[in-house]
């Protein structure tokens, strides 16, 4: 009976966690949006596919950051799907991701479970399910977001394949290379890590596997990869040229020295696992650098223990982390946690190096492709805790600090959200989604829709600008609502009829300016204020009108020059 009492108790203890893990991911998941420019960018492809044909959908996905580079389009596949289950709206795309991130969290816990016992699972799932980072990311939409769950999934599915005592290894393999094929589509990173770690992990291995597992789990990584090959064949293999020039770029950087970027990528690589583990983003080692260490450190005075305390604790526990795994490994004679350890300290080390020559421009959102270590370093960590501390308080304290610390974040992010659109919040630049102030979705209709209603009462065409990242937002709504707008304030043809207006951050001083090309041209008539967003309705200066009625019929959208053409099927197929 205490055995049946004990189980009941743990699996009332795992789904209370879940709930409330539910809870914090799903509570105001529409109005509380982050609907920014690169959601903009991928709704705008997702809705005239769901709007219209499947076939409308592309053959490749976003660009990587700063390149010419184009993803695989997986993520867009996802989002369409999303789309018609769940409404061809930005809320209704972005719920797949929300699944997928909570889908992520049971699943970290069976990886979890591969090597730690159920106390010390139980409590890295609750922290996990506590985690701001892991719930700001999984309540929008954007292409790393799924490697929360596409990534864990991969390795665990690696695991079961090369587990002797697993019965089904040859569909665990077939489910690790669909999870790998799909990861690899979501990020720069991902395509470079996940074959090469799975690579050296199987080449260690080499578990026996039948052939036909073997060549259907390739069969299926193929598949995933039909539409990249069929634009790179239409392109003459564009795609891949871009994918070298990548590579060859992102390591051209000789302004920063060798050992520089290795010092930067364990100051980030400390704050993102600090992060990630408490909500905190205080992590005062950021500050330093490496020329000038000795010297902060010598002339801070009585500061010196509030502001470097916790970056030096958040080094150490990184590398205490991977100091650990690497000695458990050696003295490790079970194969299956032998397993574990040596796929993870491979995932280790491969993020690592491939974050030295990208040191300089790491933000957390890179750790979303590793965002189920920190979990494993603390697992690692608390299991060496000696008999006599009485293990399960430590565990329990520990569990209760990270809980709390992450509690207050959520607690205050989800304040300043509620807010959002009725005050204008001062805020400072967070680490976590590196926002300059909190801009929700509920603001961007309640602007759409006061703009719009302008055009409503008078029937005049809609002119706006402002800044970059809400302007393509504002131009999703405002196509999905079919106005007659232009996302640019004109300068050449200047109209009397028409509704001109500028949205920007609002200012607490009221001093508001336009672009320097447009103010010589306009007017501030007006302010309108949307909490952390104000909308400024222009008029033109009477001596720069130049017609009476705009005529807007909307050109079709130049390829950007640079980038590869991105086929759609139809094209294909016609």
């Amino acid at each position: 009976m205490r055995f049946i009492f004990q189980k009941k108790a743990f699996l009332a203890a795992f789904l209370g966690i879940l709930a409330l893990g539910c809870f914090l991911r799903t509570y105001n998941f529409s109005d509380w949006l982050h609907f920014e420019l690169d959601q903009a960018r991928d709704a705008d492809v997702v809705f005239s596919a769901a709007e219209g044909s499947i076939s409308e959908l592309p053959l490749l996905g976003p660009r990587a950051r700063g390149t010419f580079l184009r993803l695989g389009p997986a993520y867009y596949y996802l989002e369409y799907a999303s789309a018609k289950i769940f409404g061809n709206t930005p809320p209704g795309m972005a719920v797949g991701v929300l699944l997928l991130a909570i889908f992520s969290l049971p699943l970290m816990y069976l990886f979890f479970r591969r090597y730690f016992d159920k106390k010390i699972s139980l409590a890295l799932f609750a922290i996990s399910n506590f985690s701001i980072f892991l719930i700001m990311y999984s309540r929008f939409a954007w292409n790393p977001n799924p490697l929360v769950f596409f990534v864990p999934l991969a390795l665990y599915s690696t695991l079961r394949a090369v587990d002797e005592k697993e019965s089904r290894r040859g569909i665990w393999l077939a489910a690790a290379l669909t999870s790998l094929s799909i990861s690899t589509q979501l990020h720069f990173l991902a395509f470079i890590a996940l074959p090469l770690v799975f690579l050296i992990f199987f080449i260690f291995k080499r578990p026996k596997i039948s052939l036909k597992f073997w060549m259907l789990a390739i069969s299926i990584a193929l598949l995933f990869y039909i539409p990249v090959f069929l634009n790179e064949y239409q392109t003459g293999g564009d795609n891949t040229e871009e994918f070298l020039k990548t590579i060859s770029g992102k390591s051209e950087d000789s302004s920063v020295s060798l050992v520089n970027k290795i010092f930067f990528n364990i100051k980030e690589h400390s704050a993102g696992y600090f992060l990630i583990l408490s909500g905190r983003d205080g992590n005062s080692l950021l500050g330093l650098n490496l020329n000038g260490l000795a010297a902060r450190y010598r002339d801070c005075g009585e500061n010196c223990p509030q502001d470097y305390y916790l970056g030096f604790f958040s080094a150490a526990f990184v590398f205490f982390g991977f100091l650990i795994l690497v000695l458990n490994f050696k003295k490790e004679t079970d194969p299956r946690r032998k397993d574990f350890l040596l796929l993870n300290g491979l995932w280790f080390s491969a993020i690592f190096l491939l974050f030295i020559p990208l040191a300089m421009e790491l933000s957390p959102r890179y750790f979303l492709i590793s965002a189920f270590l920190p979990f494993v370093f603390l697992g690692l960590i608390l299991e060496t805790i000696p008999r006599k501390m009485k293990p399960i308080w430590v565990i329990s304290a520990v569990v209760f600090i990270l809980a709390v610390s992450n509690g207050l974040e959520v607690k205050k992010r989800f304040g300043e959200l509620a807010m959002a659109h009725k005050i204008n919040l001062e805020t400072d630049l967070d680490l976590l989604l590196k926002e300059k102030t909190r801009v929700t979705y509920r603001q961007e209709k309640m602007i759409e829709k006061y703009m719009l209603q302008s055009q409503t009462e008078n029937g005049q065409a809609i002119f706006f600008s402002g800044d970059a990242r809400y302007v393509p937002a504002l131009e999703f709504l405002l196509k999905e609502d079919e106005a007659v707008f232009d996302d640019k304030i004109p300068r050449d043809h200047i109209y009397r009829q028409a509704n001109y207006f500028w949205v920007d951050f609002t200012r607490s001083d009221g001093s508001y300016s336009l672009g320097k090309k447009e103010t010589p041209l306009y007017d501030i008539a007006g302010v309108k204020n949307f909490g952390t967003l104000s909308v400024l309705t222009l008029l033109p200066k009477e001596g720069e009108i130049t017609d009476e009625t705009p005529n807007l019929e909307q050109p079709p959208k130049k390829h950007r020059s640079g980038a590869p053409k991105r086929y759609l099927w139809e094209e294909i197929f016609d």
